[in-house]
């Protein structure tokens, strides 16, 4: 099987390489399910005969656009792992915004086997633009899944994506909502080294939806946002302090090297100087004459 898809990336390969002219239609060479294994294959594979970005540029420049598939009542069939969750679950993290010109339904919001979506990966990897059209297509900025997939709003806020977060908040996303250690955003701002305004932001729209943020709320050990917060800015004091002793340290490191550097240089610069004077001496008391007389005989 490794060796059919290495013969099959290599042949895909050749083919991106050389194609002359006007692009293809990707249909007319492959079926539905080929180019989805393709784009899914090239984003899992480590293989070096393939280089991914040219790969999803070459999708993308040939105009593909995914179709999703339907049901007997004609409703999007939304559970299957695209290309997009492969991206989000390997190294390629970069290649999302990439990957959302080509799975571009953004009323079709795809979801894999941990619950993880689409909207989830849009929140994760800071895709305003795709953000907004699922939410402006109706998607619940919740995205309640199972209880292992992080809330999209949590999601935003651990990877510091404000105007995300701003987005999601302007649009219902619930400010109480917990994650499985039942952090609620506010969990997660408090532990997260935001600054003052994201805070101040955040309540303030929270005011003017009318909404109540329960600021005492525990998660699983018990703590609450405000002990996390003191926990945090008592851990970030103290990587302050262990940076000042770790400069100063290097600093005294750096003096010392200095001292004995310099004392070895005058150590060094004192033997020359007293070989050089012991030669002069010696030169000056063995001088021959032209009778071959030295000084000390003469």
């Amino acid at each position: 099987m490794k060796k059919e898809r290495r013969k099959f990336f290599r042949k895909f390969d050749s083919m991106i390489k050389n194609w002359k002219g006007h692009l293809p239609n990707l249909r007319d060479i492959f079926r539905t399910e080929e180019i989805d294994w393709i784009l899914a294959e090239s984003v899992k594979s480590a293989l070096k005969e393939i280089e991914l970005n040219k790969v999803i540029d070459f999708v993308i420049d040939a105009g593909y656009k995914d179709q999703p598939e339907v049901d007997n009542d004609g409703k999007p069939l939304l559970r299957r792992t695209t290309a997009v969750h492969h991206a989000i679950n390997g190294k390629y993290h970069d290649i999302v915004p990439k990957l959302f010109e080509i799975y571009d339904k953004y009323n079709v919001n795809y979801i894999d086997k941990s619950g993880y979506t689409h909207f989830h990966a849009a929140c994760e990897r800071g895709c305003h633009n795709v953000v907004e059209k699922f939410l402006e297509l109706g998607q619940d900025p919740n995205c309640l899944a199972q209880k292992s997939v992080e809330p999209p709003i949590h999601l935003a806020l651990w990877f510091h994506h404000d105007e995300i977060v701003e987005l999601l908040m302007k649009n219902g996303a619930d400010p109480n909502l917990a994650n499985e250690e039942g952090s609620t955003p506010l969990h997660v701002i408090s532990s997260s080294g935001y600054d003052d305004d994201i805070i101040d932001d955040f309540f303030k729209i929270n005011d003017e939806k009318d909404q109540t943020v329960l600021v005492d709320a525990r998660d699983n050990e018990g703590k609450t946002p405000l002990r996390l917060a003191v926990s945090n800015l008592r851990e970030r004091e103290r990587e302050r302090e262990r940076e000042r002793e770790s400069n100063f340290s290097l600093r005294n490191c750096k003096k010392s090297w200095l001292l004995v550097h310099r004392r070895n240089r005058r150590r060094t610069t004192r033997r020359r100087w007293g070989r050089e004077r012991h030669e002069r001496r010696a030169a000056k008391f063995h001088y021959r004459d032209n009778y071959s007389r030295t000084k000390l005989l003469s």
